[in-house]
C-alpha cells in the first residue's frame, strides 16, 4: 500500500512539473513574440519589460532576443546592460555584428562608479554630445543619480561635473571612482544594513 501511494505521489509531481514546463514554454514564446512586435513598433520600454520578464521563465534566451534586450537596453541609455546582453547573445551565436557592436562600446565609453547624497547631487557635462545613444546614455546616468544618488556603469568619453568635483572620462582606461556620500549618509546607510540584518536572522 506504501509502495502504491509512493508511486501515486511520483506520478502526480511528474504531471506538475510537465504542466508547468509546458506553461512557462507557452509564456516564453509569448513574450517573445511580444519582443519582436513591440521592436517593429520602437516600443523600447515594452520590449525591456516584455524581456525582463522573459528572463523570469528561466528558459534560456535566443540570441536574437539577447539582440532585442540590447537594443532595448541602448534606447533607454543603459549601456551597460546592453553591453552585457551583447556578450550573451555572442555565447550563443559568434556574430561580427556584436563584435563590432561591444567594440564601438568599448572605443566610445568609458566605466564610472559615481556616489553622492540622493538629492544633494547632480551630474552635468561640459557639452551633450549630437549623438542620440550617448545623449541616451548620460540621460540615462542623471536619472539614476537624481533617484538614488549614485551611478554605476558607462558613460561617453568626455568631461562632466559631479556635484563639485570635476570627472574627465576616457574609454579604455579602469573604473573611474568618485565617492562623496556625506559621513551622515553613510551613518544612514549603516543603521539600515544593522536592520535589514536584524530582519534577517
Amino acid at each position: 500500500m506504501l509502495k502504491l501511494l509512493l508511486l501515486l505521489l511520483l506520478s502526480l509531481n511528474s504531471a506538475l512539473a510537465q504542466s508547468s514546463g509546458h506553461e512557462r514554454l507557452a509564456e516564453y514564446e509569448r513574450l517573445s513574440q511580444e519582443m519582436t512586435r513591440l521592436a517593429s513598433r520602437n516600443a523600447w520600454e515594452g520590449v525591456e519589460r516584455a524581456y525582463q520578464d522573459l528572463l523570469e521563465t528561466a528558459i534560456p534566451p535566443t540570441a536574437e532576443e539577447y539582440h532585442l534586450g540590447a537594443q532595448a537596453a541602448a534606447k533607454l541609455g543603459d549601456v551597460s546592460s546592453t553591453r552585457a546582453r551583447l556578450v550573451l547573445a555572442l555565447e550563443v551565436l559568434d556574430s561580427q555584428e556584436f563584435r563590432d557592436w561591444i567594440h564601438a562600446i568599448d572605443s566610445n565609453y568609458g566605466p564610472v562608479s559615481l556616489k553622492g547624497d540622493p538629492g544633494r547631487v547632480e551630474l552635468s557635462v561640459e557639452q551633450m554630445p549630437f549623438d542620440p545613444g550617448k545623449a541616451a546614455a548620460i540621460a540615462f546616468a542623471q536619472t539614476q543619480i537624481a533617484e538614488t544618488g549614485s551611478f554605476e556603469g558607462l558613460l561617453p568619453g568626455g568631461t562632466f561635473q559631479f556635484g563639485q568635483m570635476s570627472l574627465k572620462v576616457r574609454p579604455g582606461v579602469h573604473t573611474q571612482r568618485i565617492d562623496i556620500r556625506s559621513d551622515k549618509y553613510m551613518r544612514k546607510l549603516e543603521r539600515m544594513e544593522r536592520k535589514e540584518e536584524r530582519e534577517e536572522e
